[in-house]
């Protein structure tokens, strides 16, 4: 393992994607948002997808799984608006970029009439959600974005893979206590958690897979990515009950369908995914400074509030990832040997600088 500083991981991600066919703009965006998830916590978002991304657009398929070439002419369009909405067309544009852009128009709309939504379609996988949900925060805007992506998951009472690990991410204001920052699947796991334990040879957690006839499973050996003919067994919904399985369908309504008559089904066979970004401007509803106060007290009333043994304490969604941040950028980000290894690859065949690792004298 290799500790990185923020600045040089990111200076690093960029010059990459540089090199392997990014517009400059673009892999801006890119890295910041693969820090920000690093910081946070989520590697498997982070700095685990920059040799991906990369790969992308070398043209290269490291899955296996028909990744799409990526379009980097930048030439994605609305197709449709009115005051407060917006259509976008990815075609086919890096999906971090992409998302990135229509978060920026959706916070226009709302700071222009309240509210500001914005569909977007055809783009490549697009991170970590809770990074454009709390771009919102910054502009007095409650974010919520969900993306409908490939089907890896069976619906409730069913054993064939129908619907996609299908993300939320909603994120609320704060003064000195926020923001709430909510960011998950709505599969009990994620697919880089099923096929980490898969090539380790662990057992699944409990009621997270499902094998072929939708029964859950322990074994690794019941789950494989596979496409076409090849797929084996699925991704339970977050409750394993009908609850978890209605909100993967309403994300895919929403995300999938609304945005572009796109379903699980179609992102699995084109590997593009979509989604829907949606903006409250908070002035347009109540007073800004007494929201902020709500949340905060609100927020402090919560944390503050009977634990269930004295060793533990009560959390807010996005408390973890905060301190994970701040650790991080007091002592480093660690990088695994297994994120290090095509990095360092794909570095030496494009003629990157690599980042300086950190020593332990040095966090």
């Amino acid at each position: 393992m290799r500790l990185l500083r923020p600045e040089d991981l990111e200076a690093f991600a960029r010059d990459l994607l540089i090199k392997a066919g990014a517009r400059e703009e673009d892999a801006k965006i890119q890295a910041r948002q693969l820090l920000w998830a690093s910081l946070r916590g989520h590697d498997s978002h982070g700095v685990g997808h920059l040799p991906l991304y990369a790969m992308m657009y070398l043209g290269q398929d490291p899955f296996g799984v028909g990744l799409p070439p990526v379009n980097t002419t930048g030439d994605w369009a609305v197709t449709r608006e009115s005051a407060s909405t917006a259509a976008i067309d990815g075609k086919g544009c890096p999906g971090q970029v992409v998302t990135y852009r229509a978060t920026e128009l959706a916070i226009r709309r709302a700071q222009a009439t309240g509210v500001g939504a914005v569909s977007v379609n055809n783009m490549t996988h697009n991170g970590s959600l809770g990074y454009y949900a709390e771009m919102a925060t910054q502009a007095d805007c409650i974010g919520i974005v969900l993306t409908n992506s490939g089907a890896m998951s069976a619906p409730f009472g069913g054993a064939d893979r129908m619907l996609g690990t299908n993300p939320v991410a909603i994120a609320v204001p704060g003064d000195k206590e926020g923001p709430l920052v909510i960011d998950m699947a709505t599969t009990a796991i994620s697919i880089f958690g099923a096929l980490g334990l898969a090539g380790s040879g662990q057992a699944f957690p409990p009621r997270t897979v499902l094998d072929d006839n939708g029964d859950f499973t322990l074994d690794t050996a019941e789950f494989a990515l596979g496409r076409g003919s090849n797929p084996k067994g699925s991704l339970a919904n977050l409750s394993g009950d009908h609850k978890g399985y209605a909100i993967q369908l309403a994300v895919e309504m929403i995300a999938g369908l609304l945005a572009g008559l796109c379903t699980g089904n179609d992102s699995m066979r084109t590997t593009y995914v979509s989604s829907f970004v949606l903006a409250l401007h908070v002035p347009a509803f109540q007073d800004r400074g007494a929201f902020l106060e709500s949340v905060d007290s609100r927020l402090r009333a919560i944390r503050s509030s009977r634990k269930n043994n004295a060793d533990g304490e009560v959390l807010i969604p996005g408390d973890r990832g905060f301190r994970t941040e701040a650790e991080r950028r007091r002592s480093g980000i660690p990088v695994l040997d297994t994120y290090w290894a095509p990095m360092e690859g794909l570095a030496r065949k494009l003629g990157v600088e690599l980042p300086h690792a950190l020593n332990a004298s040095e966090s």
